[in-house]
């Protein structure tokens, strides 16, 4: 199984270890991709870990932190975006069949890091968009 997000706790880190990647349960859950998440953790575990040897931090705390400011908030709107298009089928079908184009440049424009999942949701499900979509089709 794929861990599509941390367990209620969002605890990753006590004085026994860190929890990194697929072990912390950060995995895209659009695409199942847990790597960018595994490098970005060890980096922000590094980080934690030098700030509590050289300045005394408790790196335990930071990490967890850390982690939760970092991604929380970007696998939440993932979340939400699969809910979305898994729950409802017929809807998804009529969205992607009508702009299933300009998603798929939306998608690329998340994994090349040039927008967010909470960008892609606003653009989706906010006001003006559904307003848009209702109003405006091809």
């Amino acid at each position: 199984m794929i861990p599509f997000g941390p367990d209620k706790t969002n605890i990753f880190a006590d004085q026994r270890g860190m929890l990194v990647g697929d072990a912390a349960g950060f995995a895209d859950p659009v695409t199942g991709e847990g790597i960018f998440f595994a490098i970005r953790e060890a980096q922000i575990a590094s980080k934690a870990i030098l700030d509590g040897l050289t300045l005394g931090h408790e790196y335990v705390e930071e990490y967890n932190d850390l982690l939760k400011k970092e991604f929380m908030d970007e696998l939440t709107c993932a979340k939400r975006l699969i809910y979305m298009l898994y729950k409802f089928p017929h809807v998804s079908h009529t969205v992607l069949k009508s702009r299933g184009r300009i998603l798929g440049e939306y998608y690329l424009d998340i994994v090349s890091g040039r927008m967010s999942y909470g960008a892609l949701y606003n653009k989706m499900f906010g006001l003006s968009s559904i307003l848009r979509f209702v109003f405006d089709r091809p």
